[in-house]
């Protein structure tokens, strides 16, 4: 199953920004987390779509069909609440079977507003490694799951390192804004 992450920068002016300060360069640890624990459970197929490295939402939708993943999951807080509502709606525009899963700070506290998006299938609410592997794993088996997830919170100490590969070239553009 072909599962994309999509890291949606810090709203609209974010397009083309990668690498052009320590701010548009970082990389998202929540979703290198939970890539590293979805890839220890068995979910190699895992990819990126860095918002900050696109030009707009046409390379967007070049980018969606191109990986045509099953699963795209986002990262929310909430400066990132009109980027993700906005990619969502062209994804399930794009391709209704594709599910779209939200989780991060914003559905932590605001879920039942993010429920009342029809182009949102899943919320994750609190610590998303270990429900969004459930998750994978009932959609996996044609089980159904709760629309809103409450996230259940890992022991630290058993999560793997993240992956850091999920940003590939990281380091080379760290050391240029540097």
């Amino acid at each position: 199953m072909k599962i994309i992450l999509v890291d949606p920068a810090f709203g609209p002016d974010s397009f083309n920004t990668f690498g052009q300060s320590h701010w548009s360069s970082v990389i998202h640890h929540g979703l290198c987390s939970i890539s590293a624990y979805a890839k220890s459970k068995g979910f190699t197929d895992i990819g990126l779509i860095d918002l900050r490295r696109l030009k707009g939402w046409p390379e967007f939708q070049d980018e969606v069909k191109k990986q045509h993943p099953a699963v795209m999951g986002f990262s929310m807080r909430s400066c990132d609440f009109n980027m993700v509502m906005t990619a969502a709606k062209i994804v399930k525009t794009m391709n209704p079977a594709t599910i779209i899963v939200v989780g991060g700070p914003h559905p932590t506290i605001a879920a039942e507003e993010i429920s009342k998006s029809e182009y949102i299938d899943h919320i994750i609410t609190g610590e998303g490694e270990i429900s969004f592997v459930e998750l994978l794993q009932a959609i996996e088996s044609g089980r159904t799951s709760n629309r809103i997830i409450t996230g259940i919170r890992p022991n630290l100490d058993e999560l793997p390192f993240d992956d850091r590969d999920l940003y590939p070239d990281y380091h080379v553009t760290l050391n240029m804004v540097n």
